[in-house]
């Protein structure tokens, strides 16, 4: 009986680590991705030098690795060169 009790208390040790180590990393991720966006925002909303060209109606945004980089480099984590 009490080897049980230490066996299942042992599983659930493990599935709860288990849990909290994907949530911190799905969070990790998701910050990151949110940093990137809103450097992609910023990047697209800044005036053009350029005055003859016109900002296309299409208001797609594109992620680029600078605003990866930029965001990465906010974190102090990584340090991402191309």
């Amino acid at each position: 009986m009490n080897d049980m009790f230490f066996f299942c208390y042992l599983i659930l040790w493990v599935v709860c680590r288990t849990r909290l180590v994907a949530v911190a990393a799905q969070k990790f991720i998701s910050d990151i991705a949110s940093d990137s966006l809103q450097h992609c925002k910023a990047r697209v909303a800044a005036p053009i030098k350029d005055n003859k060209s016109k900002q296309p109606k299409d208001r797609r945004l594109v992620l680029t690795m600078d605003d990866l980089s930029k965001a990465l480099r906010e974190v102090n984590h990584f340090s991402v060169t191309s």
